[in-house]
């Protein structure tokens, strides 16, 4: 069978592109998604809310912390941490620093739509007989692409505030933390 000068031609022409292609380096890929780590245990509720400017009525919530199942978990030490490969900080490097009398401090990662507003409910009620409470703490903020939060209920002289933190890294592969602007947070009508 005899093939002719130009496919021939256009033959090599194709397995040349073909190679050339595969050589390519191939572009790094930006998520079109953010990631947020969130800390739960007993005597804390965390409850947040994707692509919403505000806390209860339809909007989607996702618990965090403060369901049942939840509770007696941390209460018995049984809480585990939910992980979707985020990188370590300080606060998951010493979490059992957050931890309470019966109540196991944990995380939870989840991968959420970037560029849409995320808004937190957050409360806090210590112990019987030790009095301290916090309730109906939280913020509004926009995640950024291909960006990682973390998001605490830090306690501080009988003081509660919702920290939000993003993730980054410097030049040395060092964990840096950013705090991040949030607006306050309204109820849903």
């Amino acid at each position: 069978m005899l093939i002719s000068r130009a496919a021939t031609c256009a033959l090599f022409l194709t397995l040349g592109a073909s190679s050339a292609a595969q050589d390519a380096v191939p572009e790094q890929t930006v998520r079109s998604t953010a990631r947020i780590r969130l800390f739960g245990q007993n005597g804390v509720l965390v409850d947040f809310y994707q692509n919403s400017s505000c806390v209860g009525g339809n909007a989607q919530k996702t618990r965090v912390s403060g369901g049942a199942g939840d509770a007696f978990s941390s209460l018995f030490g049984r809480a585990r941490n939910t992980s979707i490969g985020m990188k370590d900080t300080p606060n998951t490097e010493n979490l059992s620093r957050r931890d309470g009398v019966a109540s196991k401090a944990y995380f939870r990662e989840y991968e959420i739509p970037a560029n849409q507003p995320v808004s937190l409910r957050m409360a806090f009620q210590s112990g019987p007989g030790v009095g301290v409470r916090c309730s109906n703490l939280g913020g509004t903020f926009t995640p950024e692409a291909g960006k990682d939060y973390e998001i605490g209920l830090e306690r501080q002289s009988g003081q509660c505030l919702a920290v939000v933190q993003e993730i980054r890294q410097d030049e040395a592969g060092k964990v840096t933390m950013q705090d991040v602007q949030t607006a306050p947070t309204a109820d849903c009508k």
